[in-house]
């Protein structure tokens, strides 16, 4: 199964380099987010800059922070030479959120992930950026997807099922639709494209104002805010880590651009050895705890590969 880029399948070249087209994209950028003092998190961040250099990128990381990160750990992230820091206030969310997000919130940290949104306030420096969460990885130069619209993602690859066949994995659909005719039409929101904007983020608030408190926090709104407007993406850009157990025969290192290692286990809790500790097996899922003692299969490879890549240049942030 040969790897499919985006701009081959999708891009018409009318004389001008494709290369050089999306090298001009001057206001475009990466950004994540990084909440608290969880070093780990620090650490995927760091690896996802260093990715981007290891592949060439064109482009630069923004990293936007809240409050809660230390002073010394955003100053370590901006000595990165790809990293551009910029500190974002909290949401304003409703008393709901906060009343009941504890007992609903598939996780209670999520609450935080609704500042996310702040991100749509970037416009005055940006036109499009595409987001990656702290837990992914660039596996290869991932520039094409400043050729997408707005706003796009990738089904929900998490707990993939038969709906999700090797054609939706591979070919992309980069052109805008009315509505979304899969019955799974649910994004996850770990990587997406978009184009911020004031008047987007400020419906955006309004929308939430009313909005039900929700298991996946952020992700559920957003699905709801752009349902039947959003574009889709193949899976390959959000190539979640259960994958790697329940569809193994389309693990192909040359077609996987983003892996996200979602879950409790993350490449950074790895020892220096290689091996994973007791503690955090434990913490695993039987089927990813196989994987992981095996150490011979395309799990192992993608851990390796967020390895060299936060080991890449590692000097450049000291």
């Amino acid at each position: 199964m040969p790897a499919v880029s985006l701009v081959e399948k999708n891009v018409v070249d009318s004389g001008t380099g494709i290369s050089d087209r999306i090298r001009n994209k001057t206001r475009c950028s990466f950004v994540t987010f990084l909440e608290g003092k969880n070093r780990g998190y620090a650490d995927g961040v760091l690896a996802i800059a260093r990715s981007l250099r290891q592949h060439n990128s064109a482009f630069h990381l923004v990293v936007a922070t809240t409050p809660t990160v230390p002073d010394e750990l955003a100053k370590e992230l901006a000595s990165e030479p790809n990293v551009r820091v910029r500190p974002i206030e909290w949401l304003d969310l409703p008393k709901s959120f906060e009343e009941a997000g504890e007992k609903i919130f598939a996780n209670k940290q999520f609450i935080a992930n609704f500042s996310k949104l702040r991100m749509w306030e970037f416009c005055d420096e940006y036109d499009k950026l595409v987001y990656l969460d702290a837990d992914t990885l660039p596996m290869q130069n991932i520039d094409d997807m400043f050729l997408a619209p707005h706003f796009s993602g990738v089904l929900d690859n998490m707990t993939p099922d038969a709906a999700f066949s090797s054609e939706k994995f591979q070919v992309p659909s980069f052109l805008p639709r009315a509505s979304l005719s899969c019955s799974r039409a649910y994004f996850n929101a770990g990587v997406f494209v978009f184009e911020p904007s004031l008047e987007e983020l400020a419906a955006m608030k309004e929308a939430l104002r009313t909005y039900p408190v929700t298991r996946f926090a952020e992700q559920d709104f957003l699905n709801d805010f752009f349902k039947g407007r959003w574009n889709m993406l193949p899976l390959s850009f959000n190539w979640g880590k259960p994958n790697f157990w329940l569809c193994p025969e389309l693990c192909r290192s040359e077609a996987i651009k983003v892996v996200h290692f979602s879950g409790a286990v993350k490449p950074w809790l790895r020892q220096a050895d290689g091996q994973w500790s007791n503690s955090v097996l434990e913490r695993a899922i039987p089927e990813e705890r196989i994987l992981l003692q095996d150490g011979k299969n395309g799990l192992t490879w993608a851990h390796e590969k967020w390895w060299s890549s936060f080991r890449f240049e590692a000097h450049s942030a000291s």
